[in-house]
């Protein structure tokens, strides 16, 4: 008994590992996505100019160019490009 035990627990954290690896992915997707769908592009480089974040992940950004670059290096950090 404790051996399948073993084997359900280990299932489990398989699980978890599956399910967080998804939203990071998620997270990744959705860096660079303008916040407002509706937006037009001269309406997101006024508001970005006023300080707002009007891209996902562009946190910091003082312009609507900059907030796409960092959305853009955010989504891929921490990849190194090998598995």
């Amino acid at each position: 008994m404790p051996i399948r035990v073993a084997a359900v627990y280990h299932e489990r954290e398989r699980e978890r590992e599956r399910e967080s690896a998804q939203q990071e992915t998620k997270k990744r997707s959705d860096a660079g996505a303008p916040v407002d769908q509706d937006a037009s592009r001269e309406e997101l480089k006024k508001r970005s100019e006023q300080g707002e974040t009007v891209i996902k992940g562009g946190t910091g950004g003082k312009s609507l160019e900059a907030q796409e670059n960092l959305a853009k290096g955010r989504s891929k950090g921490g990849q190194s490009g090998q598995t």
